[in-house]
């Protein structure tokens, strides 16, 4: 905003200024310096040297050392009455330097309409989030032996060796995540997974308990699959059943081991399976294993840079100005233009001094655009053409 102020100030004593520049004298011949356009439909002409009008021309430099190059048609010796001035801005802070006068007036510039937003800068917001996950196996049934567990958190990402409770960041919203749970007994005696999907909210959904009990008067292994889900659930087993639960009978002497994929009615998937050590005689060791989770939102860090666009201070901006007979002011910066306003130079040349001596340019210029006065009243202003002269250091 502070800067938007200095604009304005600046602006201001441009315009009270302009009438008291040395202006460019007529030339014999046609006008050199001419302006016309239609306000509000109205043909209008302003030319250098006719009805005593003027080309003045003058330049200022604000506090933030960006210069504004002007043009004024005006009537000498006069403060009030009809006029027509632009105002062009420097395409760039020129610093303690001068300006390129040839780069902040080209043609080639992408010169558009000053406003009196006050937006020289954006603050951009960037969020850098990631989605916390905490993994707890603690409900996975284990023997009284060491266990080492393994975490597969379907992201490419395993951690080997890990630990009961681990933790987790996602670069993105896990939804339907395969994340498998991997447990084993130090000695190898009994192993277990669980494979279940994972989403943000949804940490009741779409999994299973598998439950093993060792039957010794018969010498087998009764699984029961226990889904949570959606109903009806399907089951499949590694040896081929399709019902909730199944035995492992003829225990041989080694590993013995199942599995088992559980489908519910809305096509989550939860895959678990175990791997138990049997010897005749022996009470096997069993374990199952199980994990639940809970996923947060996680802003590491807010990043608040300035962004500061080519046109910060509105560079390589313009601005008309309108005074009617009775000393009324339209301006074409009070408000943002429409989409189909534009101006452009069509041509910049070397002119001579003016009267103090300061070098000028004639630039040709084409625009449409609309004006406002201070009560919000406008002016439509089309098919402008110009040949202004501005000064410059």
């Amino acid at each position: 905003m502070k800067r938007t102020i200095f604009y304005n100030i600046l602006i201001i004593m441009a315009l009270l200024a302009s009438c008291n520049k040395v202006e460019l004298d007529p030339v014999d011949g046609e006008p050199v310096f001419v302006a016309d356009l239609k306000l509000d439909g109205t043909a209008k002409s302003w030319q250098a040297g006719v009805h005593d009008y003027y080309m003045f021309s003058s330049f200022e430099k604000d506090e933030f050392e960006v210069h504004v190059f002007s043009g004024r048609f005006a009537k000498k010796d006069s403060l009030v009455g009809e006029s027509l001035s632009f105002h062009i801005r420097d395409f760039q802070q020129a610093g303690s330097g001068q300006p390129e006068v040839e780069d902040a007036l080209s043609p080639g510039r992408d010169f558009s309409f000053a406003d009196a937003s006050g937006n020289d800068t954006t603050w951009v917001l960037n969020l850098n989030t990631t989605w916390f996950a905490a993994y707890n196996a603690s409900e996975s049934i284990t023997p009284n032996l060491h266990m080492q567990y393994e975490w597969d958190f379907g992201d490419g990402i395993i951690d080997s060796n890990s630990f009961e409770l681990v933790n987790h960041n996602y670069n993105s919203m896990p939804q339907n995540m395969p994340v498998t749970l991997t447990i084993s007994a130090s000695d190898n005696s009994c192993s277990s997974f669980i494979r279940r999907r994972v989403s943000v909210g949804n940490n009741a959904q779409c999994d299973m308990d598998l439950l093993a009990t060792f039957n010794a008067a018969v010498g087998n292994i009764q699984l029961n699959a226990q889904p949570i889900g959606s109903q009806p659930f399907s089951f499949l087993w590694s040896n081929g059943a399709t019902v909730d639960s199944i035995s492992l009978d003829s225990l041989s002497p080694g590993q013995n081991s199942a599995s088992v994929t559980v489908t519910d009615n809305a096509g989550c998937t939860v895959e678990a399976g175990i791997s138990a050590e049997w010897m005749p005689g022996v009470f096997p060791n069993i374990c199952v294993a199980g994990f639940n989770y809970n996923i947060s939102e996680q802003v590491d860090s807010i990043l608040t840079p300035i962004i500061t666009y080519y046109d910060s201070l509105q560079f390589s901006k313009i601005t008309i100005v309108y005074t009617n007979e009775t000393g009324i002011e339209y301006r074409s910066d009070k408000q943002p233009q429409a989409p189909d306003a534009f101006i452009e130079i069509i041509k910049l040349e070397d002119y001579d001094l003016n009267e103090n001596g300061e070098k000028t340019k004639r630039i040709t210029l084409e625009f449409t655009c609309r004006l406002w006065n201070e009560s919000g009243e406008f002016i439509d202003v089309t098919d402008g053409e110009a040949v202004i002269a501005v000064a410059y250091p």
